[in-house]
C-alpha cells in the first residue's frame, strides 16, 4: 500500500498515528521517487484497510495498492 511519493524522502507526511501498529517503510522507486509504503497485507486486508482510511479520511485519497515490483529499494539500505 502506498500512501504518498516524492523526490524528497524529507517532504513525506507522518502518517505513524493512522498507520500504527503496522509496519511502514521508505522505499525508493523505480522512477526515482521515495515512497511511503506498509505491508505487507493479504489482498483482502488491504482492501478493507484502506477503504476503512479513506472512508475516515486518515490517508490522502490517492493511496493506492501495489504489488510492490516497481521498488528498488528501501531508503534505510540504499
Amino acid at each position: 500500500m502506498v500512501f504518498a511519493s516524492a523526490r524528497d524522502m524529507s517532504n513525506l507526511p507522518n502518517l505513524t498515528r493512522v498507520l500504527s501498529p503496522h509496519k511502514t517503510r521508505v522505499v525508493l522507486s523505480e522512477n526515482g521517487n521515495y515512497g511511503l509504503v506498509a505491508g505487507p497485507f493479504s489482498e483482502g486486508e488491504a482492501v478493507n484497510l484502506l477503504a476503512g482510511w479513506k472512508r475516515n479520511q486518515a490517508v490522502p485519497g490517492d493511496t493506492y495498492l501495489s504489488s510492490g515490483n516497481r521498488f528498488i529499494g528501501f531508503a534505510d539500505g540504499l
